[in-house]
């Protein structure tokens, strides 16, 4: 056998033994498609309208900020909330805790549907003060993976937030429960 046919039938043995079974002797095939993977929906992006220094800018960034909320509530994703808030707006950090301390359990909100619709916007003092109405739809939540499902029926809620605007833009200083809408 010359050389060059000798290195022919090593190459040939080479292919033959790279290239495995042949799938249509009954050997199962390796699937090409990927497996599914759930991916985290990306945090809200805050508009341009939601960056200036008016009334209607605070206005924006409250409905950003619901965004935000829902967001965390449904990923127990908090950063957003986190950086939106002033470190001394309480109810914010109750807020952020709270969903932290759900998601650590084991817990999660299967969805937030919350609808504000802006009351009012004005400035006082050093702040600007925004006034909501928001509607919601029936959700589902569990507190931790021991906990049973908790559902919430639809109900009208009204919030009155504080926002100061500084270096950074908009930031929450102040959330509150209303019982009834304030002018």
């Amino acid at each position: 056998m010359t050389r060059a046919a000798v290195l022919l039938a090593a190459l040939g043995l080479l292919v033959v033994a790279c290239s495995g079974p042949d799938p249509a002797d009954g050997e199962p095939t390796p699937d090409p498609t990927p497996s599914p993977t759930t991916t985290t929906p990306p945090e809200p992006v805050m508009p341009a309208a939601a960056q200036e220094q008016t009334a209607e800018g605070a206005a924006a960034f409250v409905k950003y900020w619901y965004r935000l909320q829902a967001h965390a509530a449904t990923t127990g994703d908090t950063s957003g909330l986190t950086r939106a808030s002033l470190k001394n707006c309480d109810p914010c950090s109750l807020l952020v805790d709270r969903l932290n301390e759900i998601y650590a359990a084991g817990g999660y909100y299967e969805s937030f549907p919350w609808r504000p619709q802006i009351v009012g916007a004005k400035p006082e003092r050093k702040y600007f003060v925004v006034l909501t109405e928001v509607s919601t739809d029936s959700y589902k939540f569990r507190e931790s993976s021991s906990e049973p499902v908790i559902t919430v029926k639809p109900k009208t809620r009204h919030h009155l937030f504080r926002l100061r605007f500084g270096t950074n833009g908009w930031r929450m200083l102040l959330i509150a429960n209303q019982t009834r809408p304030s002018a």
